[in-house]
């Protein structure tokens, strides 16, 4: 039996789809970059995909959301959460070999990213030491 792919080839000498496929992507890429650049970027951020979860202050529940980008100053957290400006809560972010690491911080901005999603800047206030194993606010 032969396991080549079959010539599926369009008029033009493309894979059909695939022409449609690249410009979506780049359509999103583009997307991505307005985002970006619309956002205060005269401090360094590096890409930073992370579980995370957030305790505001007088609640119980842990909000969930998956972080973007990193600073020595805060993180971009994206969920289905539309925080206020000035919020402060203890922010948890996953670690691959180790404890979690506590933050408290402060939300700087939160605008809608997509249909029911929200992209959040916050600014680290402090680090929480000593509480690797709790998620109560102190």
């Amino acid at each position: 039996m032969n396991n080549s792919t079959p010539n599926t080839t369009s008029h033009s000498g493309t894979p059909p789809g695939k022409t449609l496929v690249e410009r979506a992507v780049a359509r999103l890429e583009a997307e991505s970059i307005r985002f970006l650049n619309s956002e205060c970027r005269s401090i360094i951020r590096k890409p930073f995909v992370r579980p995370c979860s957030l305790i505001v202050r007088g609640t119980v529940e842990a909000v969930k959301a998956t972080s973007q980008y990193i600073a020595d100053s805060g993180i971009n957290l994206i969920g289905q959460t539309n925080f206020s400006e000035g919020l402060v809560a203890l922010l948890k972010i996953h670690s691959l070999e180790g404890s979690p690491v506590f933050f408290l911080a402060e939300c700087r901005w939160c605008r809608p990213y997509g249909e029911e999603w929200f992209c959040s800047g916050w600014h680290f206030i402090s680090i929480q030491r000593g509480n690797e194993t709790s998620t109560k606010p102190r």
